[in-house]
């Protein structure tokens, strides 16, 4: 039994047998902060797995269970639920107000899906949270199926191998969305993200060159017309600028430079506030916060925004915000 669950669970990884077509359902999506992530479809992956013999089943929480009320006085659960709670005492406090005794809770939630395969058992503890990995504690029926769904697929992809290789590559809970795909399933399309991340480092590095020659080659001419009195300048004698005396105030003949965007923010945020705002926008997850930021991370080789130059977090600032 052992040689024959063992043949036949490597046979799923490989992609042979049953596993062939698996290469054709592969798709692609952004969760979150990650981008062109490789997913299999939970239908294909269960077919697969009740053709094999397998079969799952989630555990609902028991309606006898202990749990702790909004007050932290204990309970019991008044339902059945698919839900699962942690529940981890931190401490007891002294509240200042009243004098009263107050238990701090940390409440964590999870779904567990139970698979049997060729007379191997596992139970999947699979947490609730958000496409950027953050916990939640409120959810919708919709939240609650699809991550069943993804409980599922990974219960199954641990005790039969069926879609293994794409957890390898980066599970959704823990991957780094810098990580580039290097198995052999998906044709290693998950470099398209970092080959999009170079392509606007280059981007923003080209503006950057466009602006300072801009800025070389658009500088005003003095504006003080010579006066009657002046003695005309001679033709072997070099003028000599005098940038310590300033002109007299004279009616201007061309519209002033623009103030770089820097300067301006400058004037109403700190450095430190800038850099705080970029963190906040960049942990929403959205592309049009991560992109430029990770661009500009890459093109001045440094891994925290704090480490760019005091000009750059400012025009970081107003890129993305």
């Amino acid at each position: 039994m052992a040689e024959n669950w063992k043949e036949l669970w490597n046979k799923n990884y490989r992609g042979e047998g049953d596993c062939a077509e698996l290469q054709a359902f592969i798709k692609k999506l952004n969760y979150g902060a990650r981008t062109n992530i490789s997913y299999l479809p939970w239908a294909t992956v269960d077919r697969i797995f009740q053709l094999q013999d397998g079969t799952h089943e989630f555990i609902n929480a028991p309606d006898w269970a202990i749990v702790y009320d909004q007050k932290g006085e204990i309970t019991k659960s008044p339902y059945n639920s698919i839900v699962h709670a942690d529940i981890a005492h931190t401490r007891d406090r002294v509240n200042a107000a009243n004098g009263i005794i107050e238990t701090e809770l940390v409440f964590s939630y999870f779904i567990l899906c139970k698979v049997e395969w060729q007379g191997r058992k596992h139970t999947e503890k699979y947490p609730l949270q958000d496409s950027n990995g953050r916990p939640i504690t409120v959810w919708t029926q919709n939240e609650l199926n699809k991550l069943s769904m993804r409980a599922l697929v990974k219960a199954i992809a641990r005790v039969s191998g069926i879609g293994y290789k794409l957890f390898e590559d980066g599970d959704l809970q823990f991957d780094d969305p810098d990580a580039k795909n290097t198995t052999g399933i998906g044709d290693n399309k998950g470099q398209d993200a970092s080959a999009a991340q170079t392509a606007a480092a280059e981007k923003l590095k080209k503006d950057a060159e466009s602006k300072g020659k801009k800025g070389a080659t658009t500088t005003p001419p003095p504006t003080a017309e010579p006066t009657s009195t002046q003695e005309p300048t001679k033709a072997s004698e070099a003028p000599t600028p005098s940038p310590a005396v300033a002109p007299e105030p004279v009616e201007p003949t061309s519209e002033p430079s623009a103030t770089p965007t820097p300067q301006k923010a400058a004037e109403t945020v700190t450095v430190a506030e800038a850099i705080e705002r970029i963190k906040k926008l960049f942990i929403q997850g959205k592309p049009e916060h991560t992109g430029p930021v990770k661009a500009m991370l890459k093109t001045f080789t440094v891994a925290k925004v704090s480490d760019l130059p005091e000009e750059k977090i400012y025009e970081l600032y107003h890129q993305i915000n």
